[in-house]
């Protein structure tokens, strides 16, 4: 069982992937920062199509102290 985490006024982690196959890696990124004593906040499936979920967590995209966006190379913009 995880031990709740102090609070050592640093802020959270926000991971937020793009689509669903996105999930691993940033599942990956999530823990390695829990694994710091960060307090990691999960964002799923806000790509494109699913910008709208995105903009309902805008509160805790502004009060993360770090954000790590993980995106797929086949999502990149065309050229």
């Amino acid at each position: 069982m995880q031990q709740p985490l102090e609070d050592l006024g640093r802020g959270s982690v926000l991971v937020a992937c793009a689509g669903t196959s996105d999930l691993a890696v940033a599942r990956e990124a999530a823990n390695t920062a829990r694994m710091f004593q960060n307090r990691v906040v999960e964002i799923a499936d806000i790509g494109v199509a699913g910008l709208h979920r995105l903009l309902a967590h805008s509160r805790e995209l502004r009060e993360a102290a770090v954000i790590i966006v993980v995106a797929a190379w086949k999502a990149r913009s065309p050229r």
